[in-house]
């Protein structure tokens, strides 16, 4: 996994240019347009419903942020209820994307378990990129590069965790 260090503070010499920290430590300062995530979460041992959090783009730079629960993905049914909808523009979604890069989302494995910690929880993380799709499901474990990119989705979403 790449680390950046982001300073809080920026030099002088580089504020007077008009850099941003992320320019200098080369994250992306444009998010693309096909960006999106889907996250949901769960009992691993249940079949009731899940908690979702879906990032899509509305416009360009301008996304929708739908909040809800959905049928798990063993039962037959197909429902899906959204409670709530929240707009968000390109400064909120960048820090997401950013958060994306930084965490190498893209070079995580496909499935991360701990099986001997049966019962538990579950989750699955679809983000897609500049025509790239990765997803990502964690159960009965942690993962922090996928906690870092979901606690940076609840906090433009308004998600309280």
């Amino acid at each position: 996994m790449k680390s950046y260090l982001i300073p809080h503070v920026l030099p002088s010499p580089h504020t007077a240019a008009g850099l941003d920290s992320a320019e200098l430590f080369g994250l992306p300062m444009v998010v693309p347009d096909d960006f999106c995530m889907d996250y949901s979460c769960g009992p691993v041992s249940s079949t009731g419903p899940r908690s979702f959090v879906r990032l899509l783009p509305l416009a360009p730079r301008v996304w929708t942020i739908e909040i809800g629960e959905r049928a798990h993905p063993y039962s037959a049914d197909n429902e899906e209820t959204v409670a709530r909808v929240v707009q968000v523009g390109h400064g909120a979604v960048l820090d997401l994307y950013q958060e994306v890069i930084i965490n190498d989302f893209f070079e995580l494995r496909g499935n991360y378990a701990a099986p001997q910690a049966f019962p538990g929880g579950n989750s699955t993380v679809k983000v897609v990129a500049n025509g790239d799709t990765k997803v990502v499901t964690v159960s009965n474990t942690t993962v922090q590069a996928v906690r870092d990119v979901v606690a940076t989705l609840y906090k433009i979403s308004g998600v309280v965790a």
